[in-house]
């Protein structure tokens, strides 16, 4: 009866152990939104700090995504944006037959400006303006456009992306990853011009020879329109761009700013389709954006890890009666991203330095660094710097000296012997002929 009773409790005490640890690891999964999408990647642009990533580097169909870098090339390229018209060109609209894509009705030999163009491209997501644009962009030739993106996303470092067409429609040798996008995305944000246009929710074309009257376009994400959005809608977010095939599923590229932290948020993937192939009447795309900022905004802050002039370490000094050591300082401070629930005592670090130095010494001298880590991964770095000034005393340089020369071997030193001797003896010859000379 005993020994029952003993494995009955001892059943009772492990069943509660494993009740704890689930109900621990249920809590944590409540601090982290369910992520729909296949791949994302998000920053802070503060720090540049990533935050979140989940098959960032997993090669992806981009959809419209494509038309920010069709957007920044034609800007990069074109000088006067609201003087420069385009008249399209009849064959554009021959690879669209049939085809359900964005448009923003331009029409058929549409004398239209480049800035109207770039409108209709980035808010609207129109296809023809795509191609409007790499056709002229490209001199006539849209595959040379295309050449000019790729050799574009090279040059910025995005290194797993392939563009085989202006306007993103699927193509299977057409690829990207969110980081990548990130990469092309940060660099396209820094363009004022750009910036303005991919944070515009509504912009009104000009009226041209095939519409009589002016017309809106309208941003395709709809997290940045008050009216518009509905459910969808974050007044954090801004910008950036939308992309949306059957194939790439839902795609989006955002940005949100609250209280100062600044995020970039890269989704791609988002499902469109159930498993019995219907449509999901949500939108996954901007359902993950507003779980991801709000995760980021409610969670993360800037912590002081070290502040500058602290005293971190010390060293220890040879060449100076003043001091057998020197203490060392942080050069600055030194501020992280992280979880505010993180205690800052667990994070470690490791000071890189020499295992002595020599005076003299000047103060703000950079003697080593401290490197920080959190549960094995790196965050940062500071220089330590030397915390006075401290100067050489001559007698223990020379006893130093000697030291020196008594360390090395006794081959080491006759060596050494027989080469001052012979530069004793080459300074000696060539004085001696010197004063012959004057004689």
């Amino acid at each position: 009866m005993k020994k029952i009773l003993s494995i009955f409790l001892i059943y009772i005490i492990f069943s509660s152990m494993f009740v704890n640890y689930i109900s621990y690891a249920e809590d944590n999964k409540k601090a982290m939104p369910i992520v729909n999408s296949e791949s994302v990647y998000m920053v802070n642009t503060d720090s540049e700090t990533v935050i979140y990533e989940k098959n960032a580097n997993k090669k992806i169909s981009p959809a419209s995504l494509v038309k920010i870098m069709t957007a920044i090339l034609t800007i990069e390229n074109i000088e006067d944006l609201q003087n420069t018209k385009i008249e399209s060109k009849g064959y554009i609209y021959d690879e669209f037959v049939n085809i359900n894509i964005s448009n923003a009705d331009i029409k058929r030999g549409e004398i239209i400006t480049v800035e109207d163009l770039l409108y209709a491209l980035v808010l609207q997501s129109a296809g023809e303006a795509a191609s409007i644009l790499a056709d002229y962009v490209g001199q006539g030739d849209i595959d040379k456009f295309v050449s000019m993106m790729n050799d574009k996303a090279k040059e910025l470092g995005a290194v797993n992306t392939s563009f085989k067409n202006p306007h993103g429609l699927d193509n299977k040798d057409q690829y990207t990853t969110a980081k990548d996008m990130y990469i092309i995305s940060k660099y396209a944000m820094n363009n004022v011009m750009f910036n303005k246009i991919a944070t515009t929710n509504r912009y009104e074309m000009k009226a041209t020879n095939k519409h009589e009257k002016p017309r809106y376009v309208v941003h395709t994400n709809l997290m940045i329109d008050k009216n518009r959005g509905g459910k969808y809608y974050y007044s954090y977010a801004r910008g950036i761009k939308t992309g949306t095939t059957d194939k790439a599923g839902r795609n989006l590229i955002s940005t949100a700013s609250k209280n100062g932290y600044n995020y970039m948020l890269i989704t791609m993937g988002a499902p469109m389709y159930d498993s019995n192939g219907k449509k999901f009447s949500d939108n996954y795309a901007f359902i993950d954006g507003i779980n991801l900022y709000n995760w980021a905004f409610d969670n993360f802050i800037f912590k002081k890890i070290v502040s500058k002039n602290a005293v971190v370490d010390e060293i220890k000094l040879k060449l100076s009666f003043k001091r057998n050591h020197i203490l060392l300082s942080s050069k600055e401070d030194f501020y992280y991203l992280i979880d505010k629930n993180i205690d800052i005592d667990k994070i470690e670090k490791k000071i890189e330095k020499p295992n002595f130095i020599k005076a003299p010494i000047k103060v703000d001298d950079i003697i080593g660094k401290v490197v920080f880590y959190y549960e094995g991964n790196q965050l940062g770095e500071v220089d330590l710097i030397s915390t006075e000034d401290i100067s050489k005393n001559i007698i223990l340089e020379w006893f130093n000296i000697i030291d020196t020369i008594l360390s090395y071997s006794v081959v080491q030193i006759i060596l050494i012997i027989t080469i001052f001797y012979f530069i004793f003896l080459f300074v000696k010859k060539k004085n001696l002929k010197k004063y012959k000379r004057i004689k």
